[in-house]
């Protein structure tokens, strides 16, 4: 059962990136929603856009040999898409087991309009 829902998470994610990435245009959004810019992503920017998706440890060098760019382009260009805020951050994803949180919970809320 376990290795199922591992499976269907696995493939539900891809197909979000996918979705994600499929677009030529990606238009960052201000917190208030307001288009504050346009950013034009190629081919190389979707697929640096994926791998550190699913690996944000990988180093320039290893993400340029997966793209097919020479080092010094691709880490150009992951600086750019951090400088226009297409990277907002990097973050780290627990093994919920390992560190003792065996319980995950689902909880819907329900609350009445006024």
């Amino acid at each position: 059962m376990g290795e199922i829902f591992a499976w269907r998470k696995r493939n539900f994610w891809s197909i979000i990136n996918s979705i994600r990435l499929v677009a030529t245009r990606l238009c960052v959004k201000a917190h208030c929603g307001k288009l504050i810019m346009q950013i034009d992503l190629d081919v190389y920017d979707r697929k640096i856009l994926a791998l550190l998706q699913e690996d944000a440890s990988l180093s320039s060098a290893q993400i340029a040999e997966q793209v097919g760019l020479s080092q010094s382009p691709c880490w150009r260009r992951i600086q750019r898409l951090k400088d226009e805020g297409v990277i907002r951050r990097q973050v780290a994803l627990l093994d919920r087991k390992k560190i003792g949180l065996n319980t995950q919970i689902f909880a819907e809320v329900r609350i009445p309009r006024h």
